[in-house]
C-alpha cells in the first residue's frame, strides 16, 4: 500500500518527517490543496474558471496570504504551547472590499478561539508565543497554511462577490482549483514527479 500524507505544521514544529521504505510520501506544501495556491493559478481561476472580468487578483491574492499567514502564526501557537484549542470559524472575523481585498482581526479571532477552548487564562502567553513565532519564522506560506482555511477564504470570497450559494461550497471551490491546474504545472513538485514515476507500468 502507498500513501501520501500532508505536511502541515511539521516545518513550524521542527518535526522529523520519515517517509517509510519508500511507501509513504509527504506533501512539498502543508496540504494537498495549496498545491492550488499562488497568484497565477488564482488568476486563471477567476478569469477562465469563473469568467469574472475587472478584478485585482494581484491585490487579493496579497490578502489572502496575511490572512492565511496570520491564522497560521495561531495555530502553529497552539501546537507549541500544547494547549489543544478547536478550530474556530475565522470568516466571522474577515471583511472584503473590493479596494482592499480581505482584512482580518486577528486578536479578535485568537479572542474567540481561545475562549471556545477555556483557554483564556493562556491568553497573554498565547500572544507572546504569537510574536515569538512571528520574529524567528522566515515564512513560505504555501508549505506551512492550512489548505482547508485557503478554501474556506475563497469561498467566503465568493459568497461576497455575489455567487450562488450552491457555486461557492468548500467542494465547489476545491473543484475549481483543481480543473484551473494543469498536469504540467504539478509535475513542477517532485511530490507530483513521483506519483507519475509510481503510476507507470513496470517493464
Amino acid at each position: 500500500m502507498r500513501c501520501v500524507r500532508d505536511r502541515d505544521l511539521d516545518d513550524v514544529l521542527e518535526v522529523d518527517v520519515q517517509e517509510s521504505a519508500g511507501l509513504a510520501l509527504v506533501t512539498d506544501v502543508s496540504s494537498m490543496e495549496m498545491y492550488f495556491y499562488g497568484k497565477p493559478i488564482l488568476e486563471e481561476f477567476f478569469s477562465d474558471f469563473l469568467m469574472v472580468d475587472g478584478l485585482d487578483v494581484e491585490m487579493l491574492f496579497a490578502s489572502l496570504d496575511q490572512v492565511l499567514c496570520d491564522l497560521a502564526f495561531a495555530r502553529a501557537a497552539n501546537e507549541s504551547l500544547e494547549l489543544g484549542c478547536e478550530n474556530l470559524d475565522f470568516t466571522s472575523c474577515c471583511v472584503y472590499s473590493s479596494q482592499s481585498g480581505v482584512s482580518f482581526d486577528q486578536e479578535e479571532y485568537i479572542t474567540r478561539y481561545l475562549n471556545a477552548s477555556d483557554a483564556m487564562p493562556h491568553r497573554d502567553r498565547f500572544f507572546a508565543e504569537v510574536a515569538r513565532l512571528k520574529d524567528e519564522i522566515s515564512i513560505d506560506t504555501s508549505r506551512w497554511v492550512s489548505g482547508r482555511f485557503y478554501v474556506a477564504l475563497l469561498e467566503f470570497v465568493l459568497k461576497k462577490l455575489g455567487f450562488p450559494r450552491y457555486e461557492t461550497s468548500q467542494r465547489a471551490v476545491q473543484h475549481g482549483l483543481m480543473v484551473t491546474v494543469t498536469h504540467h504545472q504539478l509535475l513542477e513538485h517532485p511530490l507530483f514527479r513521483t506519483l507519475s514515476e509510481w503510476a507507470e507500468p513496470s517493464d
